[in-house]
């Protein structure tokens, strides 16, 4: 919609060839800057490595038990 006004105002000289590839490049800059963004920053879920739950079976054994002294 933007980039049909925008040509219509260059049909009519309102603004110039120069004017209207700067004001192009705004819109489509608005779009493409925001999605590198948060492509960079948002991953969704179902492209991350499955990560899996701790098994809860019984208690964690431990190297050493509280009270026991290596040796």
């Amino acid at each position: 919609m933007t980039e049909v006004w925008l040509r219509a105002v260059l049909t009519h000289d309102i603004i110039d060839q120069a004017q209207y590839s700067y004001l192009i490049a705004a819109v489509i800059g608005s779009a493409v800057v925001p999605t590198l963004v948060a492509n960079a920053f948002f991953v969704p879920r179902y492209l991350l490595p499955r990560v899996d739950a701790p098994s809860t079976d019984g208690p964690v054994q431990h190297a050493i038990t509280i009270g026991e002294r290596e040796g």
